[in-house]
Order: structure tokens, then C-alpha cells, then sequence
């Protein structure tokens, strides 16, 4: 006899509802950039000059940057008044 599975199980055999916080989805300038149909340079200075929230994950040397959906969506939000 054929056992039946359960639907409220996922195909990793876990539940169907994750108490564990979603992982943030991070972005490089670049990819804002490419978003806001904007130039990347653009993007750097607003970032440099604090008006747009990044996280700086730089090891030595040169800046590199990431920012979340929700930095970019305040900064569209406080930006679009």
C-alpha cells in the first residue's frame, strides 16, 4: 500500500510554516543602478554622502557596498515626497 504524503510537508521534508526570519537579500550598487535605470556613479555618491543606506563590506582597500530591499525602498519613500 502506497502511503500518501502530506501536503503541509515542503519537499525538503520540513513544515510548511518556517518560524526562522528570512534571510535579507542584498545588493551592490551595480544592481540599484540597474534598478533605478540610473549611472553607478550616481548610486556611489548618494551612498558616500549617507542619503542612501548601505552596508560597507570592504575588506582592505576599495569600498564596496551592499544595500537591502528595505534601505532602498526608505530611500525611495523619503525621496518621492
Amino acid at each position: 500500500m502506497r502511503r500518501r504524503q502530506n501536503p503541509a510537508i515542503t519537499e525538503t521534508g520540513s513544515a510548511g510554516t518556517n518560524n526562522q526570519p528570512k534571510m535579507e537579500q542584498y545588493m551592490t550598487i551595480a544592481d540599484v543602478a540597474r534598478l533605478l535605470k540610473m549611472d553607478y556613479m550616481t548610486i556611489y555618491a548618494l551612498v558616500r554622502d549617507k542619503k542612501l543606506g548601505a552596508l560597507n563590506v570592504s575588506g582592505s582597500g576599495r569600498n564596496s557596498y551592499r544595500i537591502t530591499q528595505k534601505q532602498l525602498n526608505d530611500f525611495l519613500v523619503e525621496n518621492n515626497k
